[in-house]
């Protein structure tokens, strides 16, 4: 076996052990985010269309609509796999994921190993498979790691591309398809554009032959956009139609916020991160060490490699540009949540790679090697040690896999699932019935804690204009304690006074229809 063989083995195997412990993790893996993409998968191999059910109770006679957020890129793999294996398409969308983990350290080596050694970019594969962030979303049906797998595969394609037109082609039509998969990858689109700009204007050798590339790069990236904006516009009246409410979190806030992010996850050091994050001081450190390794690229920068400087100048657009795309949205709309670690796990590999390339071409040289193992050493063994923290009791998890359960064990039975009958179906855990049964039931957040019942979101269901009635499922979660169920004879009272026919009620929640 070749040295480079061994790499690759070791690649695979530290891929699959990662993959193994996002597999066994106790965790329920869909979100709502996964109902949507997996409800568009289901569209598209049903009716041919890309639709998805509603989040919330608005505009209640309408089942499946077209969805303005999710880009198509997760539904056609989702469709394409689940036709071709055959296997359910929610089934396709967890392993997506999971195998995308395992193929992101071999992927890492393949894009990289030219630039920092074969063995280096093993290293880096490593720290980025085992940080818990990455394996948490491993294991969940979403886009965060295909994209990551996706976005690594097309930057090893741009840098090894050099005057071969067809792999520029090839790199257009995965660059446009990256960009279907995940809005924010939008980053990485104007970052690859930036990098070809960059090579042409400060690079004259073959200046002709460069401009060539990156019409043919162009070509293929509009071959894989151009359908879906051109449909967005039909449907939509807009080439982007992704909208949502206006933020209350300001530009500081989610700059301070994506900062520790980020920082959390290289360093996985909560309150120093904090502290570099938010704290005057912090930040003029930040600053610091962010000024020296600037200064060492600028003294040395003329002595690196043209592989190096390709490297360093596209991982370093991509950073930048990713952070301030974060930020900028988080500032216009109002998203579920603030900016997390999740938002920033994608600009792990690309900072790793820059601190590899700076490490490299140092003109620091006393104890290099000795530095370099302690650095990485640290940084994996304090990977390691918070990895069983991700298999600790957490609450919203384990409801949700309870509920899960719950829906599968009573799937013949529960309402929601066999007869709606043209009814609004609607319930506190909604995306986890439109995983299982393929309904598309909304989301409401009635509040239960002992006797004080706050049921608004329910009565405003009563009056909505439902031809059919509503089914109403609600299940123990944070604001329904389980402790309050079953419902006492006065709030059956209460929901029956208001119009609801109580068609379940035990431990594990309780159904009421109108």
């Amino acid at each position: 076996m070749t040295r480079l063989q061994t790499v690759y083995s070791l690649a695979a195997l530290i891929g699959l052990c990662a993959a193994t412990i996002a597999y066994f993790l106790p965790v329920y893996p869909y979100t709502p985010d996964s109902a949507c993409y997996i409800e568009q998968a289901r569209s598209l191999m049903d009716r041919g269309v890309f639709e998805s059910g509603l989040y919330g109770t608005g505009n209640p006679s309408a089942t499946f609509v077209p969805d303005p957020l999710f880009p198509p890129g997760y539904p056609v793999l989702i469709a394409l796999f689940s036709l071709l294996l055959p296997v359910p398409p929610e089934v396709v969308a967890l392993y997506l994921s999971l195998i995308a983990l395992v193929l992101i350290p071999a992927c890492i080596v393949f894009s990289f190993r030219r630039v920092v050694g074969a063995e280096i970019a093993l290293i880096i594969g490593l720290l980025v498979v085992f940080t818990p962030a990455i394996i948490r979303w491993g294991n969940v049906a979403s886009t965060d790691i295909l994209s990551m797998l996706l976005v690594i595969f097309c930057i090893g394609l741009v840098l090894k591309a050099g005057d071969r037109l067809m792999s520029w082609f090839v790199a257009g039509l995965l660059v446009g398809f990256s960009y279907l998969l995940r809005n924010a990858n939008l980053a990485f689109v104007l970052g690859t554009c930036g990098f070809i700009v960059w090579s042409i204007v400060f690079d004259s050798e073959n200046r002709h032959k460069k401009i060539t590339a990156a019409c043919v790069w162009l070509l293929g990236f509009y071959a894989i956009v151009m359908p879906w904006m051109i449909r967005n516009l039909i449907v939509f009246g807009k080439v982007q139609p992704y909208s949502m409410p206006p933020s209350t979190v300001g530009f500081i806030e989610n700059s301070h916020a994506f900062i520790e992010a980020q920082l959390n996850i290289l360093l996985l050091l909560p309150d120093l991160d904090t502290f570099l994050a938010r704290n005057i001081l912090g930040i003029i450190g930040l600053l610091i060490v962010l000024g020296l390794l600037a200064w060492q690229v600028l003294i040395t920068w003329k002595f690196w490699q043209k592989t190096d400087k390709q490297a360093l100048i596209i991982a370093t657009l991509y950073c930048i540009l990713g952070a301030a795309i974060v930020i900028a949205a988080r500032t216009k709309y109002q998203w579920g949540e603030l900016i997390s670690d999740r938002h920033a796990l994608p600009y792990l590999f690309p900072l790793l790679i820059i601190l590899a390339l700076i490490f490299k071409n140092t003109s620091l040289k006393i104890g290099l090697r000795g530095l370099g193992l302690a650095l990485v050493s640290g940084l994996l063994l304090i990977r390691i040690y918070y990895i069983p923290k991700l298999y600790e009791y957490n609450s919203y998890d384990a409801n949700a896999a309870a509920v899960a359960e719950q829906i599968k064990k009573h799937r013949q039975s529960d309402p929601l699932c066999t007869n709606l009958k043209g009814r609004l179906g609607v319930s506190n855990y909604g995306f986890v019935y439109r995983v299982i049964c393929a309904v598309p039931v909304r989301h409401v957040f009635p509040i239960l804690h002992g006797d004080k019942f706050i049921d608004e979101p329910l009565k405003k269901l009563v009056n909505m204009p439902v031809e059919q009635g509503v089914v109403a499922s609600i299940f123990p979660n944070h604001d329904v304690d389980k402790t309050s169920l079953p419902l006492n004879q006065t709030l059956l009272n209460r929901l029956t006074t208001a119009g609801w026919r109580i068609a379940q009620n035990e431990k594990m929640g309780f159904i009421v229809m109108q």
